[in-house]
């Protein structure tokens, strides 16, 4: 994703200040060509707005031990239907990872298996309240930790 917003940006401002480019002559009304390629800049940056993210709070709850307030986050990616989910356990082990939409499954709309940074897994999924837009509008979820322990979030 954000290759081709560099990329983007390199092409409008290689064309904007002509480097590696020919010049560009004005015309008539004293305008250039120059000034279409200024669309290039807003449109990445409103790729790079386009993309939501957000906390999905939860309780992880381990046997033998009293629950505990963890957050999940979530990025979304440019265009949809997938993104990044990642989390901070109290045991100071970080999961992250790809999530998936999918949105006609009955029982789960999302769903996401993270790697955790000491060989651990984590296994999640959600329902959500609009499940083809995402994380966004809320909903529910469930993760799974491999070393035992289970999240349960509500957004």
């Amino acid at each position: 994703m954000w290759h081709s917003v560099i990329a983007m940006l390199r092409v409008g401002w290689g064309r904007l200040s002509h480097r590696g480019s020919a010049p560009v002559a004005p015309r008539r009304d004293g305008t250039s060509e120059m000034r279409r390629d200024v669309v290039y800049i807003p449109l990445a940056l409103t790729v790079l707005m386009g993309c939501a993210s957000g906390p999905i709070p939860g309780r992880l709850t381990e046997p033998g031990k009293p629950s505990k307030t963890v957050t999940l986050n979530y990025r979304s990616s440019v265009f949809g239907g997938s993104g990044k989910l990642w989390a901070l356990l109290p045991d100071g082990q970080r999961y992250s990872g790809k999530y998936v939409l999918t949105p006609y499954a009955s029982d789960h709309h999302m769903v996401s298996t993270l790697e955790g940074d000491r060989g651990g897994t984590m296994t999640c999924r959600f329902k959500l309240n609009e499940p083809g837009v995402g994380p966004d509008k809320g909903g529910t979820g469930k993760c799974e930790v491999s070393q035992g322990g289970v999240i349960d979030a509500r957004f």
